[in-house]
């Protein structure tokens, strides 16, 4: 028994360090090269890449084609299941990796069909930009071909790489541009309101732009429990932030000075997007591209999947944009056909709808999950109400798009020199819901709003539209010349933070979902008398001064005054906004709020009223309606006054001897740290940690609120000031690392500059570059 008992620990052991062995094998393996030299097959001329010390890579090519092969063959090493994965995403082909948690988002990709209209459109593209395409993809493919294993996660999850293809670059560009209008769309909201309360319920909202919030154009001068395999966990785990993943845009500040409000006399650009920050690896690869021969010199964020600079300088101009929140779907409701459910009613009769069979492989299921897309002459159809012999289908702006010019257009940005240029090619950048913010060599700043505005009769009140007498409800879309922009405006700056972005008495009323709170403390700061340097910019992004909750604590002032206690009513109406870890005045208004919200709507709404808009909710509070305070589950008739009391003494007493850092947390964790044993051993996790900053403050932290804990989930996902008087240099920073490779050193040796609010200096000068490289990687042609 004893020599049974040693073998049997033996081989344990012996198991034990060979998976551990080979673990490490597959990971080291999958560290990108750095330097040496290589051989490959599809570049025209040599081309080098250099790293500086943080492992930032620029990419030196003769011509834009050999680039484009270059930031493949990047993405490609350092960020391969990242962008597998948004191409997934793209295509509605999750669930074949994590099984049915991810089901429903697949089925809403299928619907809304990326690759139906990628795969149509393909035909359409130029020589030079399938050209372009195809060497990106090759690049990518290239690489994987000279390497004998794939990254760790592939493993894990026991599957494997399709080849890139041109195609999947144009389905995953047209997902980017459907996800930045869903994130601030409230249409589907709005559905559901009517479906539950009627139409009355969507006019008694108090959901217009407050007076009180700033515009950005300046105004013109006269005025679960269930137990899941460990496939599907790391699914959830995928999607535990409730954001759906990889997309590049979720909230965003954006803003600049002209050469009077600059210390330097030049103009100057700051850009800090907000995006999910709760995942490794971050969203953003930062890189360099210059092709010598096409002019080609550009540096800034890239979208793994994608071979462009989305933000940054070229030495001439600089670059960035925000969520613009623009309205740019409709959702029509359809009456089908009692006889025919494949009928749906229009003015003369009825018409059979267009169908496309899709079917999902999900993992875990031996038969794969098979339904049918169906559309109208509105769009897909989205939902169906069986009972009522009802749908609703929606159009969207996208539909419309030419991805052939949509990929010109970014080509053309990443050259940009001069604002007129720029806001043409902005504008042209298909259905992506954008503000774009500008700045040049010149000492000329700009704004242009790049979404395409649908024109919609005067009395649009954002409910479903009855699609049987409605063919379209749209009649085309703005011209360039309606669209909001500003070129060099008097003031000296402009500046975007999500929200609306002109006064409808200064031009077209723009409907649309926007947040109303940064942007007031990013005007206070612009509006100084100063003049602003690099530095002013960085301790602008790192500011923490929320002032949506001072206008929140003036509009309750009086019910304040009469519920609370000395010394906290004296603190509480002294507090200036900061929102740091050890503000209690900030934990107290952040839990009134919500605590409000739901004694509110939750009678009325259940579950839906956590979709509620805090300004919607202060626009009511401000109103003196009585509507929507009567609690309709009790025989008593409850009052503005009354509720207010009851939730101020109960945040009162949930915050004593208490601060922010005590209610709000903040995490970081690759997908794969629910795997046992791997999670640990690859330090793949980091946090929770005590976090500051609110949805209001221009360092932003926005929250995922449940059970009195707020859960920070989206932040500064790329921080970035240049100032013109030296063209050639910025300072970034980004939340975690380059690099997606646990083993590498550049996974996360982001984290510490950004948490204390650091930056990193680069440059486009070659020289400049070359010197502080820490190693070059050398590729020739084969022959």
């Amino acid at each position: 028994m004893k020599k049974w008992l040693i073998r049997i620990i033996l081989l344990i052991v012996l198991v034990l360090i060979s998976a551990a062995s080979y673990a490490y094998y597959i990971l080291h393996s999958g560290v990108a090269p750095s330097d040496g030299k290589l051989r490959v097959q599809g570049l025209k001329a040599p081309l080098e890449i250099t790293f500086d010390a943080m492992g930032l890579p620029q990419i030196w090519a003769e011509t834009e084609e050999d680039a484009f092969y270059g930031i493949g063959r990047q993405h490609a090493a350092e960020r391969l299941f990242q962008m597998d994965l948004t191409r997934r995403v793209a295509y509605g082909r999750l669930s074949e990796l994590f099984g049915k948690v991810t089901l429903e988002m697949d089925i809403l990709g299928r619907k809304v069909g990326h690759y139906r209209m990628a795969r149509a459109q393909l035909k359409n593209l130029t020589p030079r930009n399938l050209r372009l395409l195809q060497a990106y993809s090759k690049g990518i493919n290239d690489y994987l071909a000279s390497h004998s294993t794939l990254p760790f996660e592939y493993h894990l999850l026991q599957t494997d790489f399709e080849p890139w293809k041109p195609v999947d670059c144009l389905t995953i560009l047209s997902f980017q541009t459907w996800f930045s209008d869903a994130l601030q769309n409230n249409d589907l909201f709005f559905v559901s309101l009517v479906k539950k309360l009627g139409p009355d319920a969507v006019h008694k909202l108090y959901n217009a732009y407050p007076s009180w919030s700033p515009f950005t154009v300046p105004r013109k001068a006269s005025s679960a429990s269930q137990k899941l395999s460990l496939r599907e966990r790391w699914g959830q785990s995928l999607l535990s932030a409730h954001l759906n993943p990889f997309i590049m845009s979720t909230s965003s500040n954006a803003w600049a000075v002209g050469p009077q409000k600059s210390a330097s006399g030049s103009a100057m650009l700051a850009s800090d997007p907000h995006l999910e920050l709760a995942r490794l690896p971050q969203f953003w690869y930062y890189a360099g591209m210059h092709g010598r021969k096409d002019s080609l010199n550009v540096m800034g964020i890239t979208t793994p999947g994608l071979p462009l600079v989305v933000m940054g300088y070229n030495g001439k101009a600089a670059w960035a944009f925000t969520v613009g929140g623009v309205d740019i779907t409709e959702y029509y409701r359809e009456q089908i056909n009692p006889g025919d459910s494949l009928q749906y009613a229009v003015n003369d009769g009825w018409q059979t709808m267009g169908l496309f069979p899709q079917e999902i492989t999900v993992a875990g299921r031996e038969q794969p999950y098979r339904f049918t897309v169906k559309t109208t002459r509105h769009g897909p159809i989205i939902m169906e109400e069986d009972s009522t012999h009802s749908a609703y289908s929606f159009d969207w702006a996208g539909f419309d798009v030419d991805l052939n010019d949509t990929f010109s257009a970014t080509l053309d940005i990443m050259r940009v020199a001069d604002f007129e240029t720029f806001r043409r090619r902005v504008t042209r950048f298909g259905a992506l819901d954008a503000n774009w913010m500008y700045a040049d060599v010149n000492g000329n700043i700009g704004y242009q709003l790049g979404t395409p505005i649908p024109v919609r009769p005067p009395d649009y009140a954002n409910a479903p539209i009855d699609g049987k007498t409605v063919e379209d409800y749209w009649d085309g879309y703005y011209p360039l010349d309606k669209t909001p922009h500003s070129y060099n405006p008097p003031r000296g700056w402009l500046g975007t933070s999500n929200n609306k972005h002109q006064s409808p008495e200064d031009g077209i009323d723009i409907p649309g979902n926007y947040f109303t709170e940064r942007i007031m403390r990013l005007t206070q700061l612009l509006s100084r008398d100063k003049k602003f340097t690099l530095d002013d910019f960085k301790t602008m992004q790192q500011d923490r001064v929320d002032v949506s909750l001072i206008n929140f604590r003036s509009l309750i002032a009086e019910e304040l005054k009469r519920n609370l206690t000395q010394p906290f009513l004296s603190e509480l109406m002294n507090w200036q906004g900061q929102t740091g870890t050890d503000s209690r005045p900030t934990a107290f208004l952040k839990l009134l709020q919500q605590d409000l919200k739901r004694r509110i709507f939750k009678d009325e709404l259940g579950d839906l009223y956590q979709k509620m808009r805090m300004f919607w909710m202060e626009n009511l509070l401000a109103s003196g309606s009585e509507a929507w305070f009567d609690d309709i589950s009790t025989p008593q008739t409850e009052t503005r006054a009354g509720i207010l009391d009851a939730a101020i003494q109960s945040c009162a007493k949930k915050t004593e001897g208490k601060s922010w850092g005590d209610f709000q947390s903040f995490s970081m964790k690759h997908p794969m740290a629910v795997a046992p044993l791997i999670g640990d051993l690859l330090d793949l996790s980091n946090g929770p940690i005590p976090w500051p900053g609110t949805q209001g403050s221009l360092n932003m932290s926005l929250s995922l609120f449940a059970d009195d804990h707020f859960n920070s989930v989206v932040g500064p996902s790329w921080r970035f000031v240049i100032d013109f008087a030296h063209p050639l240099e910025g300072y970034m920073v980004i939340p975690a690392g380059n690099s997606g490779n646990p083993m590498s050193p550049h996974f996360m040796d982001f984290f510490t500059l950004w948490k204390n609010g650091r930056y990193w200096k680069v440059s486009l000068q070659k020289d400049a570059v070359y010197k502080k490289a820490v190693s070059v990687l050398q590729l020739n042609p084969e022959g």
